[in-house]
């Protein structure tokens, strides 16, 4: 299903319905007709997170919300969900640009 979805995202037929809620239009590889999906990327992301001797990190950040709200926090400073769309200036745009720099495998 990953690599349908995939494809999906690339075709442009994907929508975003809510914060980690995406449909998309998948046309599955055995010539049966299109199928509406929800979130078709979480089998494959739950698994890297599930693999033995992986670890999980979070920080936890607080700031003064009168400087900067939680929108802008969300894509001013992490960036868009998808690293390839966020910002250069964003966390996400830093990470996906200078992934091989900071020592970070690839996936």
């Amino acid at each position: 299903l990953d690599r349908e979805w995939t494809e999906c995202r690339k075709a442009k037929q994907c929508i975003k319905l809510g914060d980690g809620f995406y449909c998309g239009l998948v046309e599955p590889r055995n010539g049966k007709p299109p199928i509406y999906v929800i979130n078709g990327f979480y089998m494959a992301m739950r698994a890297t997170y599930t693999v033995p001797g992986q670890s999980t990190y979070y920080y936890n950040v607080e700031w003064r919300s009168a400087s900067l709200s939680w929108a802008d926090f969300k894509t001013q400073f992490l960036g868009a969900t998808d690293p390839a769309e966020a910002s250069t200036r964003s966390l996400r745009g830093c990470i996906y640009r200078d992934w091989r720099n900071l020592g970070l495998p690839t996936t």
